[in-house]
């Protein structure tokens, strides 16, 4: 494996200035609102690489991924995208297809980044190369894409790594050009090739203000649940989570290595994300609900020595409570999806139900972002299918209110560190939030 930087082409591409991009789009996908700015010396060094008939193939392979991602990792910090079609063959659908998807993500990120006020001073994007196959005109290429966004202070840089590419090139008269980039991450996932980004900055201030709305309603039934509590009272016995070590948990077993598995608490607990039946070099099973158990149960007092043995905080074959268990087998008669410690939307169900029925387990609830603490939950919406653990919060503008940009995560499948929830899903309004709020005991 050989390990090529492109911080040297970041800085060649800050200088740039430009005007069009020319690629045709795909007939699902409208014409972004405009055209990719040029990037004449990057073009003018990439023609220079193609051309030079003393570098071999395999070189001007790589040369046009690093052009590539040097167009988009310095798009971001410009604000504004540069002309992909540098470097995409568009005489073919699947290029035409490329070069629309990654200019239209990249314009929708930039909006939303521009909407939460949150700028970037730095981008680096460094492939890991695996195997670069070439056979007369054509080539493909596997690698792990590892990145730095730097943001300006005091917001920390957010690191990330391990993300498998695999890459399609054509040999055109002038030179290498890209045809494919399949990948995946929760950019991907939440707009997958297709998506209307036109249609989503359209709507952006629609689908933010529905989002307030639920959320006032989230805080006006709080309000109300609160006073019936207290008037009510209970004989139940609770316990409340310790936020600092759930956070410390999903800070020390995870990393930002992508689907790279090098820091988890295994054998302790099984690791869903093993298997690859299906052969797309992806684990058949998340491991993020895992995880995110994995932080709840610590922040209530769970051990590694309890964990074979299901003591509390973990619930089994007590009468009338819904089970909530795991531990370093897959034989314990439960499966990964769907387990309420392992699903996503298993999980979240049970825990609303404990607190709607009172029952002995994890009680939580949907909550504004106002509500939000150490060692709650951000679910993937609207389908609630990846989960994310809060690890850190902070006011760092002052105003008193916890912005989006303040929150912090830690995760599986993708792994993500203490990482900036913004630079996981740019648009707020495709995250909901989970308060964790107690455990009854008896």
């Amino acid at each position: 494996m050989r390990r090529v930087g492109i911080g040297l082409l970041c800085v060649l591409l800050a200088i740039v200035l430009g005007s069009e991009c020319l690629g045709a789009r795909t007939p699902t996908q409208p014409h972004p609102p405009h055209p990719g700015r040029p990037a004449p010396e990057l073009e003018a060094a990439y023609r220079a690489v193609q051309s030079n008939g003393g570098i071999g193939d395999e070189e001007k392979v790589k040369d046009a991924i690093q052009t590539y991602l040097g167009l988009k990792a310095q798009s971001l910090v410009l604000g504004e995208a540069l002309d992909l079609g540098i470097v995409i063959d568009q005489s073919v659908e699947s290029g035409r297809n490329l070069c629309s998807y990654e200019l239209g993500l990249l314009e929708y990120r930039l909006f939303c980044w521009k909407k939460g006020a949150i700028v970037h001073i730095a981008c680096t994007y460094d492939p890991i190369y695996h195997r670069v196959e070439i056979s007369g005109t054509t080539a493909r290429v596997t690698l792990d894409l590892s990145g730095l966004y730097s943001h300006e202070a005091p917001v920390p840089p957010a690191l990330f790594s391990g993300e498998p590419h695999t890459i399609t090139l054509n040999l055109s008269e002038d030179g290498w050009l890209l045809l494919t980039d399949d990948y995946r991450n929760e950019a991907v996932d939440c707009f997958p090739p297709g998506t209307d980004f036109a249609a989503l900055e359209a709507s952006y201030d629609q689908r933010t203000r529905a989002r307030e709305r639920e959320e006032a309603r989230m805080l006006e039934e709080l309000v109300r649940q609160r006073a019936s509590d207290l008037q009510v009272g209970t004989l139940s016995t609770y316990s409340y989570m310790n936020r600092v070590t759930a956070s410390n948990y999903g800070k020390t077993y995870s990393d930002d290595a992508g689907y790279v598995r090098t820091n988890y608490n295994y054998p302790a607990f099984y690791e869903w994300c093993t298997t690859d039946n299906n052969g797309d070099g992806l684990p058949d099973h998340s491991d993020c609900q895992n995880f995110a158990s994995q932080c709840v149960w610590s922040g209530f007092g769970g051990t590694n020595s309890g964990i074979e043995s299901h003591v509390q905080p973990m619930v089994k074959d007590v009468s009338g409570a819904a089970d909530w268990w795991c531990d370093g087998s897959s034989s314990g008669g439960y499966t990964g999806t769907n387990w309420s410690w392992t699903g996503c939307t298993q999980f979240r169900d049970m825990a609303i139900s404990n607190r709607s029925y009172d029952k002995i387990g994890v009680q939580g609830y949907s909550a504004p972002r106002s509500e939000v603490d150490l060692a709650d939950l951000v679910y993937h919406w609207p389908n609630y299918e990846h989960v994310l653990v809060v690890v850190g919060r902070s006011d760092t503008n002052g105003n008193g209110v916890l912005d989006y940009a303040e929150i912090y995560v830690s995760a599986h499948s993708y792994n993500h560190c203490n990482y900036p929830l913004h630079d996981v899903y740019e648009d707020e309004n495709y995250v909901r939030y989970f308060r964790i709020q107690r455990y009854r005991i008896s």
